[in-house]
């Protein structure tokens, strides 16, 4: 399985990079960073021609401060026919998580990786 990070930084000014760069490489899957667009103005048309689904990834802490803003996000990928999936804390909310179990875990849990952990991973760097 090939997984990729994209930093796309704007991914509506980008797009077409991203397409030419999905089609030489097919990734399996590619997690976008730095999108820079509304929900409604993703691509998510061109997204799937490319043959890929968007999935957004949503962490809220588990108060209401957290789960209130999640559930409506939830709900507006839903809408814009995105999947959505959920990120929980731990420990009740993410700053506790990383006070208490360190920031590794904190990365690990919610499924951030650098572009370096990123091609290590991928056995592409040292």
């Amino acid at each position: 399985m090939k997984i990729a990070s994209f930093n796309i930084n704007n991914v509506n000014k980008r797009l077409p990079n991203l397409l030419s760069w999905l089609a030489a490489e097919r990734p399996d899957v590619v997690c976008l960073q730095e999108l820079k667009a509304e929900d409604q103005a993703f691509p998510l048309a061109a997204i799937e021609a490319a043959g890929y689904r968007a999935v957004w990834r949503i962490a809220g802490d588990a108060d209401p401060a957290g789960e209130g803003p999640a559930a409506i996000l939830i709900n507006r990928a839903q809408q814009a026919g995105i999947d959505a999936i959920t990120l929980s804390p731990r420990l009740g909310d993410f700053n506790q998580d990383q006070r208490l179990l360190g920031v590794d875990a904190l990365r690990a849990a919610s499924g951030f990786r650098s572009r370096q952990t990123t091609l290590r991973f991928m056995g592409l760097a040292a």
